[in-house]
């Protein structure tokens, strides 16, 4: 993470100076990845990986797109990190984590067990928390200011209960969300509710008030891009 810019804030902080704390480039359009921090299985993993470098990063360098994640060098977050370009042209990837909870290099880590930032990564936001899902409003609050000027579009990977706040505050804010059908947990039961609604009421709100759409592991990871540059309102074929 050579050169990558963390700025530290407190859960409730405005979210248009750590915009400007940032001091991102000008984008067309903002993903935000959400879902599982943890490993996803040998015959999950390349495939979600497939799609992440072949579909998400590349829309994301053709069309000059911010990408917003969890931050840590786990689970999906680490997948994506491992397939951006190492030269430019590459796009803008921040992630957003509990201050408290990851190791920075150069700086003491405040828990022995603290997980490191992935390095890929041009920027963080560590918001000031021990606990996982308190950064989550920060994150929503700082993709919703990046919305005034940008459309935006959620991606969902596997996924626990941090992604389900993610994605609750996604469907609040009616920004869309493409559910990764196939990998894993919280995607796998959306994308079950999206087919069986009457069999989880859990997710009622989430499937009557949300933009979700489902995209299965074993499209063409171009499919992907096209769907994304459709959802951010650009032209919707991959080129």
């Amino acid at each position: 993470m050579t050169g990558a810019r963390v700025v530290t804030a407190a859960p409730d902080a405005d979210p248009r100076l750590v915009v400007e704390a940032l001091r991102l480039p000008p984008v067309n359009g903002v993903v935000v990845l959400n879902g599982g921090a943890e490993d996803l299985p040998p015959d999950v993993g390349p495939r979600v990986q497939a799609l992440l470098r072949d579909g998400l990063v590349r829309v994301a360098v053709e069309d000059a797109l911010l990408i917003v994640t969890g931050g840590t060098d786990t689970g999906i977050f680490r997948l994506l990190g491992e397939v951006m370009p190492t030269g430019l042209p590459r796009p803008p990837l921040v992630g957003v984590a509990p201050a408290g909870l990851v190791r920075v290099p150069g700086r003491p880590a405040a828990e022995a067990d603290a997980i490191p930032l992935e390095p890929h990564h041009t920027g963080f936001v560590l918001v000031e928390s021990w606990e996982w899902g308190a950064e989550t409003p920060l994150m929503l609050a700082l993709v919703e200011e990046l919305s005034r000027a940008s459309p935006t579009v959620a991606v969902l990977a596997s996924g626990g209960p941090v992604a389900r706040l993610e994605l609750d505050g996604h469907v609040r804010a009616g920004r869309p969300v493409v559910v990764l059908s196939g990998s894993g947990r919280l995607a796998d039961e959306v994308a079950e509710a999206m087919r069986r609604p009457e069999a989880h009421a859990d997710l009622a709100r989430v499937l009557t008030a949300g933009r979700l759409l489902e995209f299965d592991l074993d499209r063409e990871p171009s499919d992907l891009a096209s769907l994304i540059r459709r959802e951010l309102g650009g032209h919707p074929e991959a080129g």
